[in-house]
């Protein structure tokens, strides 16, 4: 850990332990239900913001507080998270509440430092205290840490004026980040709308000269039949069937509707799984399916012979959607190989489609994959397993869509890809502005640590002066 060695004149490098005290909480046995529920705010780590807290989820009662470790903090009281996914996360309390074992109180001697001002410490050296944790899967900081962790000590009115000046900073920043954010939003729906015009013959013009949808689908299915037979000589074939049209919106002149199985050249089928090791054969992992193409270096070494591997081997055109993902709206995610692989095998976490792209459109397939039609099909159809949310290949075999003209979806994805790319353009500066915010943020934060953002008062009191009374208490 490098911390700067020179301060102004007046201020005094410390630790937090010397100039305050430090505790935490508790949790009441969740197996007493009459520990829950009272009129006494509970705040958890990780509902800690690195601004004021006001507001809890849980609250419990004076028995839950009388026979639990949870103490009453008042007001002000700066926080930091020890452990969990939230560690290093700060705050201030805005109510009298009591906290959990993983919400660490601070609080001054002699009136050392504010709370504001303590917490900018904190977020400033986040990454420093993460650091210095243990623990396993999840980073641990101890009360200990905390107590010796360096604090550059302040006189109390610079401390005031140097917390004024970086909240007129922030205050600042972060108007401009929720306009960045506010614009991202706009691209994200920008984005949905062409899609949703594209699956819907409203982004580009129809062509009464090109050959209807429904005489493509027949040229598909009947290419379809010829490559089943000749796959499976002497088996019966079963023509897909096609989609319920009931409730299906009407379309364009020339287009159809069509159900993914009667596109596709053979049953939809998952990868394989392979334990990872040093020496094995390529297995691209469910990373790779990035922005609705297949990044083939996001790869593993997995424990399967080439013999095993063959069925598996991934192909340029192959069309790869994920299985399952903990969060709803990464299920169902598509990806199209754009160039022609070396050897590498695809994963049990996707399922592969093999379009007769001859006559449909990988392209165009990936259009309707990340259109708002197919995505609301998608989440309709995941079901969740211990927390898990899934589809499979029954699912995506029904999955409906709107075909059009074969040359008219070659001018939809043209069109498409077109406007995408502005957007993705777009998203990308916002995403850079964003991610240099941040670094503002930090810079903001290292310069009034090192008694740069505002000036220094010759008249206030020496904080060698304050550490005396505090030493002689």
């Amino acid at each position: 850990m490098s911390i700067p060695a020179t301060l102004p004149p007046g201020w005094v490098w410390t630790t937090i332990g010397q100039v305050a005290e430090t505790t935490s909480g508790g949790t009441p046995s969740r197996k007493e239900p009459s520990y829950y529920g009272g009129n006494i705010p509970w705040l958890k780590s990780g509902e800690l913001n690195d601004g004021l807290v006001t507001d809890v989820e849980e609250c419990i009662t004076e028995n839950g507080l009388r026979y639990s470790s949870a103490k009453r903090f008042a007001p002000g009281a700066a926080l930091v998270a020890l452990y969990g996914a939230t560690v290093g996360k700060t705050g201030i309390l805005g109510l009298e509440a009591a906290t959990n074992q993983a919400v660490c109180g601070i609080f001054p001697l002699k009136n050392s430092f504010t709370a504001q001002y303590m917490v900018y410490w904190l977020q400033c050296n986040r990454r420093k205290l993460v650091d210095l944790s243990s623990g396993g899967a999840q980073p641990n900081i101890s009360q200990g840490i905390i107590r010796s962790f360096p604090f550059p000590l302040a006189p109390l009115p610079e401390q005031r004026r140097i917390v004024a000046a970086i909240e007129t900073h922030f205050s600042r920043l972060d108007a401009a980040v929720a306009k960045l954010k506010r614009i991202r939003t706009n691209l994200k729906r920008y984005r949905a709308a062409v899609l949703k015009a594209a699956c819907e013959g409203r982004l580009v013009p129809q062509d009464p000269g090109d050959e209807p949808a429904d005489h493509l689908l027949a040229r598909i299915l009947a290419e379809r039949r010829r490559q089943w037979q000749a796959a499976n000589p002497g088996k019966k074939y079963t023509d897909p069937a096609a989609p319920q049209r009931d409730d299906l919106p009407p379309l364009p002149s020339g287009w159809v509707w069509v159900r993914v199985e009667q596109i596709i050249a053979e049953q939809p089928t998952n990868g394989r799984s392979a334990t990872t090791v040093e020496n094995g054969f390529p297995v691209l992992r469910l990373t790779a399916i990035q922005h609705g193409t297949i990044n083939l270096s996001e790869r593993k070494l997995g424990a399967i012979t080439a013999k095993d591997a063959t069925p598996f081997f991934v192909q340029e055109e192959d069309f790869f959607i994920s299985r399952g993902n903990g969060s709803l709206h990464l299920v169902g995610r598509c990806g199209l190989v754009e160039q022609s692989p070396d050897l590498v095998i695809y994963p049990d976490t996707m399922i592969r489609l093999r379009v007769i792209h001859s006559l449909c459109n990988n392209r165009y397939l990936r259009v309707v994959w990340e259109s708002p039609l197919l995505r609301q099909q998608i989440e309709i159809a995941a079901r969740t397993t211990a927390g898990i949310h899934k589809i499979n290949q029954q699912d995506i075999k029904n999955f409906v869509f709107p075909l059009p003209p074969l040359a008219q979806q070659t001018r939809i994805v043209a069109e498409v890809e077109q406007r995408l790319s502005v957007i993705d353009a777009m998203e990308k500066a916002v995403t850079a502005d964003l991610q240099r915010a941040a670094r503002l943020r930090q810079a903001i934060l290292k310069r009034a640590f090192c008694g740069r953002l505002v000036a220094q008062d010759p008249t206030d009191e020496p904080v060698s002066r304050l550490l005396e009374r505090i030493q002689t208490k």
